[in-house]
Formats: C-alpha cells, sequence, structure tokens
C-alpha cells in the first residue's frame, strides 16, 4: 500500500479489507499496524477512484467496529487533508 507503484494499490487494499473483515476481534490492528495514515492517503483523492471507495470502506468497517461514528473519521481525514494543503502552500510560497 506504501509502494509508489499505483498498479499495486487495489489488490493491496482489497487483500486489507478482507484482513479487516476475517480479524473481527482484533480492534487495535489499525493502530498496531499504523494504517490509518495510510488509508487517509487514499481516502483524501479527489478523484473517487477504487482507491477512494477501498480505503473509505476499510476506514468506515474499522471506525464502526470500534465504536467510533463516520464524524471521528471524517474529521481525522479533514485534519489530514488540511496539513496536506497546508504544506503544498509552504512550498508554493516559498518558490515565490
Amino acid at each position: 500500500i506504501e509502494s509508489d507503484n499505483i498498479n499495486v494499490h487495489v489488490l493491496a487494499l482489497k487483500q486489507l479489507l478482507n484482513i479487516i473483515l476475517d480479524n473481527r476481534e482484533n480492534k487495535d490492528i489499525a493502530l498496531k499496524y499504523k494504517l490509518y495514515p495510510i488509508l487517509n492517503k487514499f481516502a483524501g483523492n479527489i478523484v473517487k477512484n477504487e482507491e477512494f471507495v477501498l480505503s473509505t470502506t476499510i476506514l468506515h468497517v474499522i471506525g464502526v467496529r470500534n465504536s467510533i461514528d463516520d464524524q471521528s473519521i471524517l474529521v481525522e481525514v479533514a485534519t489530514y487533508l488540511q496539513m496536506k494543503n497546508n504544506r503544498k502552500q509552504q512550498v508554493m510560497l516559498q518558490k515565490d
């Protein structure tokens, strides 16, 4: 999933979704493997592609199982996107 090769993202996300679904009792799997930043990378994608669908589905399943409502997940995604945009703006200002 962390690969720069976009051809492996969909397959990896599908496998991750299956792992999450099969490990119902392990609620800490996302924290243990630091999945939130990785999944947020795809969930924050402006283009609503297969990676977006899979990553938001995984985040939703994790959130529901951990009794976190969608609002909390969306806040985390929004925070990530805001930080990402701030970095882009800083880079643009430095170029000027």
